[in-house]
């Protein structure tokens, strides 16, 4: 498992280049694609990764590059393409309303463009140096809850722990 992580980790110097290969989700467990992730925006204080997707959600696309990182998934009730996310460095979060947020030193924002016929809206997480920003755009008559029920997979992880995970567990690399 080193050698695999020692790989990752040289893989990760790629970012800057754009990474072309599928690559999964970054898990929260146990996965090193967050490692890949991390470096996809390496001034933000915070590493976003995925928890397990609720039933009927699928990973259709995963691209990470030197703009950040970008993930799209489909449905089976909300269709193809009904959730897209963006880790990246900046974000507008315009004229969204601030609301409660799950993460410390996160500050979060969501903006409903449309709840019928089809939900519409956008989802901000706001830190130092990042932002992860989600899009709902769900098949007509799709009920607007799928957004809550995907929106707990995020987990967010403070840079500073996974660097000193990653260098105390495998190589002694910052992120």
């Amino acid at each position: 498992m080193v050698g695999s992580l020692l790989g990752v980790a040289g893989v990760a110097g790629l970012a800057a280049c754009a990474i072309k290969e599928t690559i999964e989700a970054p898990a929260c467990e146990g996965d090193t694609s967050v490692i890949i992730v991390a470096q996809s925006v390496p001034g933000a204080s915070k590493v976003m990764c995925l928890d397990p997707l609720p039933r009927g959600w699928e990973y259709e696309e995963v691209k990470i590059d030197e703009s950040g990182t970008r993930i799209e998934l489909d449905s089976d009730r909300a269709g193809s393409a009904s959730a897209i996310m963006h880790y990246t460095a900046t974000c507008d979060t315009g004229d969204a309303l601030s609301t409660p947020s799950e993460f410390p030193g996160v500050l979060r924002y969501e903006r409903i463009r449309a709840v019928a016929p089809a939900f519409v809206a956008d989802r901000y997480y706001t830190f130092e140096g990042g932002c992860l920003w989600w899009r709902f755009e769900f098949d007509p008559e799709v009920p607007s809850g799928l957004s809550v029920e995907l929106g707990g997979i995020v987990q967010m992880a403070d840079r500073e722990v996974l660097s000193d995970n990653v260098r105390e567990t495998f190589v002694d690399e910052e992120l």
